[in-house]
């Protein structure tokens, strides 16, 4: 955990000066901090004040998923449909990844191609070798998931 009186700010986005020069303005006097990044910050009498942070560390998320075609005859678009899901999918700092929301945004990438088909046994992966069909947290709390069309497995069937 994080100890009392300590701060442990996970910050994306921003140049590390400007993010250091901040938490040196906003924090209180005594208060710890947390970090892996630290950044030099001179104080009022010119002594330097080491401020630390955290910058988010990605986490690939891995998908596989059948679609099930709808209309005879009808074909998918794959590269569409993962690039949708792609842009869609979209975690913050922490988030749970979960099977509902996967599903939801897959509904919409195959409605966007034109309807016709059906996402099933949408299940997700933090190691591409263990899935669930429930949902995944991440290990570490500056973790954050990360979508990319190369981990998404799609089977028509």
């Amino acid at each position: 955990g994080i100890p009392g009186h300590t701060m442990y700010a996970i910050v994306e986005g921003g140049s590390d000066t400007n993010i250091a020069n901040e938490i040196f303005i906003q924090k209180t006097m005594g208060c710890g901090m947390l970090g892996s990044t630290v950044i030099s910050v001179l104080n009022a009498q010119g002594r330097a004040k080491d401020i630390k942070f955290d910058r988010p560390q990605e986490k690939i998320l891995y998908i596989t998923l059948d679609i099930k075609a709808t209309k005879s005859g009808q074909s998918f678009n794959q590269t569409a449909i993962k690039n949708y899901a792609v842009a869609n999918l979209i975690y913050n700092i922490g988030d749970i990844a979960e099977t509902s929301k996967i599903t939801s945004v897959f509904v919409s990438a195959i409605n966007s191609e034109g309807d016709g088909g059906v996402p099933l046994d949408v299940q997700i992966s933090k190691d591409n070798i263990t899935f669930t069909n429930l949902f995944l947290n991440v290990d570490l709390l500056k973790e954050k998931w990360i979508v990319s069309a190369n981990n998404i497995t799609i089977t028509e069937i």
